[in-house]
């Protein structure tokens, strides 16, 4: 599988777009979201919206959590 990592353009998503991105259930961003592992989200309601550049944090922060477990296990 091949996922588009190229730089922010100043563009956003709404939650629907984005686990759709990241082939992630809406259930699965929610639960995500609780345990502190989600997107930043801009907006409430049915307004929300996840910007390119909180999507780029957001993955720096899974690549670093990757990593931490790596090193654990090796």
């Amino acid at each position: 599988m091949s996922l588009d990592h190229s730089p922010p353009t100043k563009r956003s998503f709404t939650v629907n777009q984005w686990c759709a991105r990241w082939q992630y259930s809406r259930p699965y961003f929610y639960t995500l979201r609780k345990t502190g592992d989600a997107p930043d989200v801009i907006g409430k309601g049915k307004a929300q919206r996840i910007t390119d550049v909180a999507e780029a944090r957001w993955l720096k922060r899974q690549e670093a959590k990757a990593k931490r477990i790596a090193r654990k296990a090796g």
